[in-house]
């Protein structure tokens, strides 16, 4: 088995012998449910007989990098005469073994407040945008649901705000009302005066207590008014506290199906 190469022209080439080690390796956890078998690859030059797979490295495409005759003219390097022994491959073996349970990883990520685990060799980011599709899925029926519990409260203020606008306007039709009472009685009382021949009668004393009972009422009638338009003040006021309070709310629900805000840990344990 060959390694594919280019050559110069007018380069000399010369094989060199290299160890390939292939594994399928097993990754396993069950506190995550982590079942999942991988085929991996390495290639180590050999030019003495020491092996060191940590020297090796990763052949994913081995099989497409490989050719079966030599490119001509080429040379050999000569090989080992360890690698002559049949058993010596198993001791080869052997330390890949070691080497893989040592070092051998598969990298999965771990979202502990949503209870998912990304699936092998999906990246980080694919993961990410993977739980944050079903975060904000269940993002959208919890806003339903918080919007289900608020709708009574705007409902229940809105219907205050109703009758209050109506209060104000019946308190504004009353104090219209006792004003012009009073401007219809102060004015009797006074025409009444001058054309009387007596200045001072029972009559006009007593249309001019009914009048400044008219003024007082009106003056009542108008702080009526007053407060019923404070009333309404107030409950707006209410309506729009309690609005910010729910939109605090829904943007708290959209800011933790943020996948940049989605806290996740890395995991993996490997078994050859």
């Amino acid at each position: 088995m060959l390694f594919r190469s280019e050559v110069s022209r007018g380069a000399k080439l010369v094989y060199r012998p290299s160890l390939l080690g292939t594994a399928r390796v097993h990754y396993a956890q069950t506190t995550n449910r982590i079942d999942h078998w991988q085929e991996l690859a390495f290639v180590l030059p050999i030019d003495d007989g020491t092996v060191d797979w940590a020297n090796s490295q990763q052949a994913a495409d081995w099989q497409d990098e490989t050719e079966t005759t030599p490119v001509e003219p080429a040379e050999f390097a000569n090989l080992p005469s360890t690698y002559l022994k049949a058993k010596h491959f198993a001791t080869c073996s052997t330390g890949l073994k070691d080497y893989l349970y040592r070092t051998a990883k598969l990298t999965l990520w771990k979202a502990p407040k949503l209870k998912e685990v990304s699936a092998p060799d999906e990246s980080e980011g694919d993961f990410r945008a993977r739980i944050s599709t079903g975060h904000r899925e269940q993002r959208d029926l919890q806003v339903e649901k918080l919007r289900a519990k608020y709708s009574p409260k705007f409902a229940m203020i809105q219907e205050q705000i109703r009758k209050a606008e109506q209060r104000v306007d019946k308190e504004k039709e009353q104090a219209t009302g006792a004003l012009l009472s009073t401007a219809l009685n102060v004015g009797s009382s006074i025409l009444g005066a001058m054309l009387g021949r007596k200045m001072v009668t029972a009559t006009n004393i007593g249309k001019a207590v009914t009048s400044a009972r008219s003024a007082s009422k009106a003056l009542s009638e108008r702080a009526d008014v007053g407060r019923a338009i404070e009333t309404v003040e107030a409950l707006n006021e209410k309506l729009r506290a309690l609005d910010a309070e729910f939109q605090a709310e829904v943007q708290k629900l959209t800011d933790s199906a943020d996948e940049s805000s989605i806290d996740l840990e890395e995991i993996g344990r490997a078994h050859v």
